[in-house]
């Protein structure tokens, strides 16, 4: 992990941005790596949730389409709950990386793969992922764990255990395309930049449950 810090963040917490933005002001890392790709890195700057015409269904598929529309509204919907925007992590990082000059890295997977990806499950995990959002906020775990969460900050390890745990027991076909998935193409990315930029200092801004399993891999592969 060498000249490497990892910074696990929610998309919208305001508190944390700010720590993100004295972060990277301070450190003034060579490279600043953000857990984006270009259209979702396009979509922040033009003050516009990820939007997708009916076109688009050929390239993600129905399910994609609909996925993605539901999870940019729920975005929304939370966002105005703290009064930030969905994204003022990874926006927060970008604006800080361009004013130290820093070099700006995309290292998630391109959101059209991940949507497409989430179209050819299967029909019964598809079920079985709308009755997992229809009533697991009515299990006692789940809302005891709901009452741990301030959406102003970023969750404790614990808890984002306790969360992907959860989610990845109910719906595993879900969880390997959305997290497991993803974990090692960012891992994959952050490694590729250490072997390029061997001297540089890296900063990398990823959600924070992608931070523990991302960690890993990049210690595995040394």
């Amino acid at each position: 992990m060498k000249n490497l810090q990892i910074l696990g963040s929610s998309r919208i917490s305001g508190q944390f941005a700010y720590k993100i933005k004295d972060i990277i002001l301070t450190e003034e890392p060579e490279i600043v790596a953000v857990e984006l790709d270009l259209q979702r890195l396009e979509s922040l700057f033009s003050n516009q949730r990820n939007k997708y015409s009916l076109k688009s269904i050929k390239q993600i598929g129905i399910f994609g389409f609909i996925f993605g529309l539901i999870g940019s509204k729920m975005q929304s919907v939370l966002g105005r709950q703290v009064g930030f925007q969905p994204g003022i992590d990874m926006k927060t990082a970008v604006l800080a990386a361009k004013k130290v000059k820093s070099k700006i890295m995309l290292i998630d997977q391109p959101i059209e793969i991940t949507l497409n990806k989430l179209s050819q499950i299967k029909t019964r995990d598809k079920l079985k992922l709308i009755f997992y959002i229809l009533f697991s906020p009515f299990s006692r775990k789940n809302q005891k764990l709901a009452k741990k969460i301030d959406l102003r900050k970023v969750p404790e390890e614990k808890i984002i255990e306790e969360i992907t745990a959860e989610f990845k027991k109910k719906v595993p076909a879900f969880y390997k395309i959305l997290i497991e998935e993803r974990n090692k193409i960012i891992a994959k990315n952050i490694i590729s930049i250490q072997k390029k930029y061997p001297d540089s200092r890296i900063i990398a801004v990823i959600g924070a449950g992608h931070k523990k399993e991302v960690e890993q891999l990049i210690k595995n592969s040394k």
